[in-house]
């Protein structure tokens, strides 16, 4: 399964490369990491500098490995042929077709969760009750749903979560097929949190994002770089980039 996101305005084809040292002063081995640029793990800002969750999470990673991480925002499939080819060291990603059988999945970073966000006022006994209604999704994603061909899906596609948010505020969509990380996000952006405090959301599937390595990586670096995001869980650090992005209502999943 992929969830596609939108792409912060003209980063598709755009790449931006940020070093990120580690701790230590002697020479050490750079890693490349490239980034899905999507929001809102990772876009380019006014000054093209990276932005995002991913980001974060390779700063503090970098600091915590003593490792230099250098990070690139490329396009989903290029940050998984990259990795996958043996061009770039790390990632963090789904598993797809693209890393299938050629990447070292080492460790779990956390679990995205794909959810349908109800609108205000709309309350559901279950996931069987979201058959009838008008449901957004981005570009033709929400594969959970649609995958189902029993049913006669009422989808409207979109380019952005936040047109997704705005429109259950205004009651033009009853739902809106989505992931937690991105409608937090998109919550916050347009400033509709009061609206969506006690709103329903139904989980529809889990999925692990991994830190994904180059099998050409070397293996000393390898074992720096799953420490540190070891680390990183362990210490809270983890969890606390989230909630500084994505606000206090956000809970990471490091577990199933």
């Amino acid at each position: 399964m992929r969830w596609t996101l939108p792409i912060k305005s003209l980063v598709a084809c755009a790449i931006a490369a940020l070093f990120f040292a580690g701790a230590s002063h002697a020479a050490e081995p750079l890693v490349s990491m490239p980034l899905l640029a999507a929001a809102p793990y990772g876009w380019l800002d006014a000054k093209g500098q990276p932005q995002g969750l991913y980001p974060d999470v390779a700063v503090a990673l970098a600091k915590m490995s003593g490792l230099a991480i250098r990070v690139e925002i490329v396009p989903f499939a290029r940050a998984a042929s990259l990795v996958a080819n043996g061009a770039a060291d790390a990632t963090l990603m789904f598993s797809n077709a693209f890393t299938a059988g050629k990447v070292n999945e080492a460790l779990t970073v956390f679990y995205a969760t794909q959810v349908v966000q109800l609108r205000p006022g709309l309350h559901l006994a279950g996931r069987s009750g979201l058959a009838t209604l008008r449901l957004g999704r981005i570009n033709g994603g929400c594969k959970e749903l649609s995958e189902d061909t029993r049913v006669a899906w009422n989808f409207k596609d979109l380019n952005t979560q936040e047109s997704g948010v705005r429109m259950l505020d205004a009651g033009r969509l009853d739902g809106f097929c989505t992931n937690t990380e991105a409608v937090a996000d998109a919550i916050g952006a347009t400033g509709l949190q009061s609206r969506f405090e006690k709103t329903q959301v139904l989980s529809l599937a889990s999925k692990p994002v991994w830190l994904m390595l180059s099998p050409k990586l070397a293996p000393e670096t390898a074992k720096r770089l799953e420490a540190g995001v070891r680390q990183l869980q362990s210490s809270g650090e983890l969890a606390r980039i989230f909630k500084a992005r994505l606000g206090s209502g956000y809970t990471l999943r490091t577990a199933p």
